[in-house]
């Protein structure tokens, strides 16, 4: 029985979340033109306007000792399709877990690939009365079975069995 209550407040947490960071990663991309500058102040005031304080600037000196070429890299794999995190509307929904001040969201994910089974598990914590979401995002893939039925018992399994799937 899934408890409908709980899966709508953790996917309303979870796509504001989303929607925060593809904001920040649109941020970040106008941070290449200033790197290739050398444009600290610039980088400065792009960070600040960053909603997600994970993302995190090095001093100008840390700054300055990584090669631009690298720099340039993982702002551009940063700000990348490859980097969002999978939205909701595109991954079809398995369960949501919660025990104490935990809970997590699974869904199959990557639903484009043909011969594969994808399993996301987004974390959430209480905060006061309501949820926040984890930093990590996990993902789990195998390949499909030839049934559906083998497809939602291997699912039960991974979710059983894999540690990185466990609330």
């Amino acid at each position: 029985m899934v408890d409908e209550k709980l899966k709508k407040e953790l996917e309303k947490v979870y796509e504001e979340s989303v929607a925060q960071f593809n904001r920040d990663l649109e941020k970040l991309k106008k941070a290449i033109p200033a790197i290739r500058k050398k444009d600290y102040s610039t980088l400065v005031s792009i960070f600040k306007t960053l909603e997600n304080k994970s993302f995190v600037l090095p001093d100008r000196e840390q700054l300055e000792k990584i090669p631009q070429k690298e720099l340039e890299e993982s702002i551009e794999l940063l700000s990348s399709d490859a980097a969002r995190p999978p939205e909701i509307k595109n991954s079809k929904f398995i369960a949501v877990k919660s025990e104490g001040p935990s809970a997590a969201y699974y869904m199959q994910t990557d639903l484009d690939i043909p011969d594969c089974i994808t399993i996301t598990v987004v974390r959430f914590h209480k905060v006061g009365t309501g949820w926040k979401r984890d930093d990590m995002i996990y993902s789990s893939s195998f390949a499909k079975g030839a049934t559906e039925k083998e497809n939602q018992e291997a699912i039960v399994k991974e979710m059983e069995t894999n540690p990185g799937l466990k609330l």
